[in-house]
């Protein structure tokens, strides 16, 4: 179950319905959550905004995929940041 997480970008902004729309065009759209941190502040020690988006999954593949479609975006000029992790264990 790949995890997208949004630091410093609310949940219903352009940018984040945007990457939902793009998201779900993907073959593994039923597979994907969004968690958004609302009201998150993410700044620099200067106090300058740097929201950006984490990847997180058991699956390097996509992992892969999914920055690929976030990339796609043109006007979304975040950093990506990917966290391959060693295993998912869904609820009974």
């Amino acid at each position: 179950m790949p995890n997208i997480e949004l630091y410093g970008i609310a949940r219903h902004s352009a940018e984040s319905i945007t990457l939902v729309a793009v998201l779900s065009k993907l073959p593994l759209k039923d597979e994907i959550v969004m968690t958004s941190f609302q009201g998150s502040i993410c700044a620099d020690l200067n106090g300058s905004p740097q929201p950006f988006i984490r990847v997180i999954s058991t699956d390097e593949n996509e992992i892969e995929i999914i920055v690929k479609a976030i990339k796609s975006i043109e006007f979304l000029h975040l950093d990506i940041e990917t966290l391959k992790i060693s295993g998912f264990y869904p609820k009974s």
